[in-house]
């Protein structure tokens, strides 16, 4: 065989070992192989949960009789809004992600509430 056309040994055991990654990535997982974590009011968890939505950076948020509550996968961090800034209403029945980042809160009693950068925006239907 001539010389130039022949490759490498090295080339061959690598994609060997590229083909058998490839096919363990396709097996699928089964539920034993995932972590199971129960959240429990005491660990900070809302236990009035009326919505959730989760935003582009990976935040989960949730609504209720509390407010807005924002989880990272390890803890939750309820809103307070700064001074002068309040929801309209105790119980906020949904959140939507806003397109351009920020939270869409609605309730029964009245418009919607954008939540941005910290601060709360409503706006009347």
């Amino acid at each position: 065989m001539n010389a130039s056309v022949r490759a490498p040994r090295w080339l061959g055991a690598l994609a060997a070992l590229l083909l058998a990654g490839t096919a363990a990535a396709a097996q699928p997982l089964s539920l034993g192989s995932y972590q199971h974590t129960a959240f429990q009011k005491q660990d900070g968890a809302p236990g009035d949960i009326a919505s959730l939505a989760q935003t582009a950076d990976g935040f989960l948020w949730m609504t209720g009789t509390k407010g807005v509550t924002r989880f990272d996968g390890v803890s939750f961090q309820p809103f307070r809004p700064v001074p002068g800034e309040a929801f309209r209403a105790a119980q906020l029945n949904g959140i939507f992600p806003a397109q351009g980042g920020g939270l869409w809160i609605a309730n029964s009693d009245s418009g919607p509430t954008l939540l941005k950068d910290g601060h709360l925006r409503h706006f009347d239907l």
